[in-house]
């Protein structure tokens, strides 16, 4: 489900659906929440023999990089415990080589990996110092401008690291129930990617303000921003962040038209997904806002069977 960052980054339907599939899905009341998995941060690195020979995992030779690299293996290959291993000898490896940026990077990657186990409170540890230490680099640089929205901001010098530490931070503070700190901590992530140019990658975080939203309960909000990411990703070939769109528009519309109101803050507790649907004979609004949801969520099919995404023509078979 997890890249490894911008390094990683890839144009094929199967790698860009690899992002997905390794990620924790949210269950919530009357609503399957879905967060992207953030891209792992990395650096470029124009170093390392790509002929040399693999490395064992308990190789004295393996590089701080190289143990990275071997992490990045395991995780998406869903060996998270050998990934931490790795992980967490490539944050001590650049500690002690005073490479602060690179421990932040490799500390952040730990904490994704940790979240992929539900070890909540190394997760938690791990994001928290990665961020320690870019705030002393921004630190040592005061003239550097920043994007800021509640308690998190991103400044120049590190922008493309820190947006993907917070995008990660982010699916934490999610998992953990805490949704309004999310909401505001992707919030300078997607500014970012917008002053970038960064579409897909501003979409998945827009993507996942949506979740965080109607979490919340506001989907009059949540609606109207994933109708915008459906029109910007209209003319979009087929893809996996298009998926995704037209499954959480869909979602959100069924749940507003259930609750009879989209504009609703509040969910009541003990509203079901499964509630059954009014006969076409006695069509209404609420009506037509779940036969909307039906027209989004059979596109979103469409576009799954084309790129032949199984895992998710099956969920959205399930809805």
């Amino acid at each position: 489900m997890g890249e490894w960052g911008d390094g990683i980054s890839g144009g094929k339907n199967m790698a860009m659906w690899k992002r997905y599939k390794y990620g924790i899905f949210a269950a919530l009341t009357a609503l399957l929440c879905v967060v992207t998995t953030p891209a792992i941060a990395t650096l470029t690195h124009s170093n390392g023999d790509e002929s040399s020979p693999p490395i064992t995992l308990h190789s004295p030779f393996l590089t701080a990089q190289g143990l990275v690299d071997q992490g990045r293996d395991r995780y998406e290959s869903g060996q998270f415990n050998e990934a931490v291993q790795l992980l967490q000898r490539a944050a001590e490896r650049y500690g002690a080589e005073g490479n602060a940026l690179q421990q932040a990077i490799a500390l952040s990657n730990l904490s994704l990996t940790h979240q992929a186990l539900g070890n909540w409170n190394e997760a938690t540890t791990a994001i928290d110092t990665s961020l320690m230490l870019l705030e002393h680099q921004s630190l040592d640089t005061p003239e550097n401008s920043s994007i800021t929205s509640g308690n998190s901001s991103i400044t120049s010098g590190n922008e493309s690291v820190t947006a993907q530490i917070l995008a990660i931070q982010g699916r934490l503070q999610f998992a953990q129930g805490h949704y309004q700190a999310a909401f505001e901590t992707w919030e300078p992530v997607t500014q970012y990617y917008r002053q970038q140019g960064h579409q897909s990658k501003m979409i998945d975080s827009q993507l996942n303000q949506t979740q965080a939203l109607q979490a919340l309960g506001f989907y009059k909000q949540a609606i109207e921003q994933l109708e915008d990411i459906q029109s910007t990703l209209t003319v979009e070939p087929d893809s996996p962040t298009k998926v995704m769109a037209l499954r959480s528009l869909g979602k959100a519309l069924r749940i507003a038209g259930y609750l009879g109101n989209p504009t609703l803050a509040d969910i009541p507790d003990g509203v079901s997904s499964e509630v059954s649907m009014p006969s076409v004979g006695d069509l209404d609004d609420e009506t037509e806002q779940a036969l909307n949801a039906t027209q989004v969520l059979v596109k979103a099919l469409g576009v799954a069977e084309r790129l032949g995404m199984d895992e998710a023509i099956a969920r959205i078979a399930i809805n």
